[in-house]
Order: structure tokens, then sequence, then C-alpha cells
């Protein structure tokens, strides 16, 4: 289930369930409460119909923000693991060389002196 559908299924969630204050009015008459609704400013209106969208923000951030941490780390471990496998070939190939040059210098030498006594 994507984020999207989450936020979907827990606004719903929250749209079915009666807030406290609303059962309260309920047992009262219908009326009043809609003449309540209507004198409220527009401000208390809307900071009470979008309370609860920070906090899903909050948290759709939070979890898209731990998924993308998530990524990164795994994508700087392979890298990681690679970069090491590149040095540990590196290393290997270094020694490699060095041995072969000593194994050259093991036979230019008796040439070299050979190329020095006749000069």
């Amino acid at each position: 289930m994507n984020l999207h559908n989450q936020i979907t299924v827990a606004q719903q969630q929250r749209a079915n369930v009666p807030e406290p204050e609303d059962e309260v009015e309920e047992q009262t008459d219908p009326s009043t409460k809609e003449d309540n609704l209507a004198n409220q400013p527009i401000s208390v209106l809307r900071n009470r119909l979008f309370e609860n969208r920070d906090t899903e923000q909050e948290n759709a951030t939070e979890t898209s923000t731990d998924r993308v941490l998530q990524h990164h780390r795994m994508t700087q471990d392979e890298l990681s693991e690679s970069m090491l496998g590149m040095a540990r070939g590196l290393k290997q190939r270094s020694i490699a060389f060095g041995e072969a040059l000593k194994e050259d210098s093991k036979v230019y030498q008796p040439v070299d002196i050979l190329l020095t006594t006749v000069n």
C-alpha cells in the first residue's frame, strides 16, 4: 500500500469517528449545533477542519524521509563494498607488479654487469 493510500485510509477512519464534543452536542437540539457553527469565525472553522492535516503531513514526511535515508544507506553500503573490492584488487595487482619488477631486476643484473665490464 503506497503512502497516498495509507493517508487516505487514515483520513477516512478519522472521518467515521465522531469527535467527543460532537457526541455531547448531538444529545441537544440539532438546530443549536448548526447555529453554534454558523456563529463561529471562519478562522476557527478552518482550524477545526484542518487541525489534523499538519500531523498527517508530518507523519508522511517522516515516513518518506525514513525511506529516502534507508535507500541512501543501502546505496552507500553498496558503493563502499564496491570500493573495498576495487582497493583489494589494486593492492593485489600492485604487489604482483612489485614482484614482477624484482624478477626482472634479477634477470637484468647479470646483463648489466656484463655490459659494464665489456665497456
